[in-house]
């Protein structure tokens, strides 16, 4: 059975949410398929099945269709550094922070790295490779490890993401052909993603399409609600909410803000109003402040501390991972940023000080009264995994709120009148619905004939 390799129009074209589509129409039909992005720029990531760090899209797939997961599904994960510079995480681990010119001039050790984890994954079944971006940038395909290095050296069947939302999708679909079959690749299929209105609109497109670019059109899928798996920043506005709220809350969208998949589960909860600001002067809009992740702790702080960050003393407050830490009284780091030592906003007694050994550990936790899955992943050390108080929870656990009891416990707190629901429950039915919506309007025969 061939591979398949998702390559889109553009970022946030879709590939992400077609990779996991594609795995659960494979799994469906008994076919064991493991989700793959060679390289992903991203500061969105999480720990692995094996303690390993990876990007977050790649476990949000894998773990749809119930898989292990692994530093092979990610092998290199590239994260913003410090002035900068990237940060390099290879097969998992840290690897070091590089300039730009820098990470090209290992790019042929990285090639390796990519390969070695292309074929491990091959072992075990169907690989769909994820790519990124465009996979035409011209100047760049000798270091285009997500798509054409794949492509080249793997031979996928190629499935062509095409975002008609930002229109010149002809262009883009004929464009993209033309220069793929300039070094030797086709398009194997095409997706119309995010279509808005009646699919059948685009009847005639789908005849332009297949009979004049001879290319198989694989469906044209509406745009579908996904209030899960948020791999990027688009995700922060591109949520719906069909809800009579009780509880209203705010999250503070960080410059440098990471890892808040955290909060899906107030996204998904109909009891809950979430909105995203960047406003300090906005925090007593909201019944709760959510202080999210960040990749860069102390200079999302300093920014914090520009605006009227008082009221925060006076806010009931929700803080995860980086948010958590930025509450101490003192921040020293010399991992993240240049500043060796900034205050913090004094909430919590104590400091925080940044280690050279990343903490990376999936495990089970105790939180107060409350047995907790997840995972710590944090330069930042301090004596408390957990503060509580009147006004404040805070941790440095990751995926915390998915605990049912818990999450219940600190929302009543904000409004006695909550009364909670079955996130794991909520997750599994909102991901099935959206995957039976998609396959409305997808052709899974001519799906398979790639195959």
């Amino acid at each position: 059975m061939n591979d398949i390799a998702v390559f889109g129009s553009s970022s946030s074209a879709g590939k992400s949410t077609i990779t996991m589509f594609l795995l659960n129409i494979l799994k469906q039909h008994n076919i064991n398929a493991l989700p793959f992005k060679a390289q992903n720029f991203s500061n969105n990531s999480t720990v692995a099945d094996d303690n390993t760090e990876i990007a977050f899209a790649q476990y949000f797939q894998a773990k749809s269709v119930n898989l292990k997961t692994t530093r092979y599904l990610n092998p290199l994960l590239i994260k913003s550094g410090k002035n900068s510079h990237l940060h390099i995480v290879e097969n998992g681990r840290f690897f070091g922070e590089l300039s730009p010119i820098e990470y090209y001039n290992t790019i042929d050790r990285f090639k390796k790295t990519v390969e070695q984890g292309y074929i491990k994954l091959k072992q075990e079944g169907t690989v769909v490779s994820e790519g990124a971006g465009s996979p035409t940038e011209l100047n760049f395909l000798d270091r285009d490890l997500a798509n054409a290095f794949i492509a080249l050296n793997f031979k996928p069947k190629i499935v062509f993401v095409a975002d008609i939302e930002r229109g010149g999708i002809f262009a883009s679909i004929f464009g993209t052909k033309e220069l793929l079959k300039k070094i030797g690749l086709e398009i194997s299929g095409v997706i119309v993603n995010k279509f808005r209105g009646d699919t059948r609109l685009f009847s005639n497109g789908i005849k332009i399409i297949e009979k004049k670019f001879n290319i198989p059109v694989l469906g044209v899928l509406p745009y579908l609600e996904l209030n899960v798996g948020f791999e990027d920043s688009l995700n922060t506005t591109n949520y719906i909410q069909r809800k009579k709220p009780i509880i209203k809350a705010g999250v503070y969208n960080f410059k440098y803000i990471s890892n808040y998949y955290d909060i899906e589960p107030l996204i998904l909860d109909k009891n809950v109003e979430v909105t995203f600001f960047s406003n300090l002067n906005q925090a007593d809009l909201f019944d709760v402040v959510v202080l999210p992740g960040s990749r860069q702790t102390v200079l999302d702080l300093l920014l914090i501390k520009k605006q009227a960050y008082k009221i925060l003393k006076k806010t009931k407050i929700i803080a995860l991972c980086g948010g958590y830490q930025m509450l101490f009284e003192n921040i020293y780091d010399c991992i993240e940023s240049d500043i060796k030592h900034t205050k913090g906003l004094g909430l919590i007694k104590g400091d925080v000080r940044f280690e050279a050994n990343k903490t990376l550990k999936r495990s089970k936790y105790k939180i107060g009264n409350f047995d907790i899955d997840g995972f710590e992943m944090h330069y930042g050390k301090a004596d408390k995994l957990y503060f509580e108080d009147e006004n404040i929870f805070g941790t440095f656990v990751h995926e915390a709120l998915y605990n049912d009891r818990l999450r219940t416990y600190l929302l009543k707190k904000i409004n006695p009148n909550y009364c909670g629901y079955n996130y794991t429950k909520a997750y599994k039915k909102h991901l099935a619905q959206f995957i039976e919506n998609a396959k409305m309007n997808f052709c899974v025969d001519k799906f398979f004939k790639l195959l």
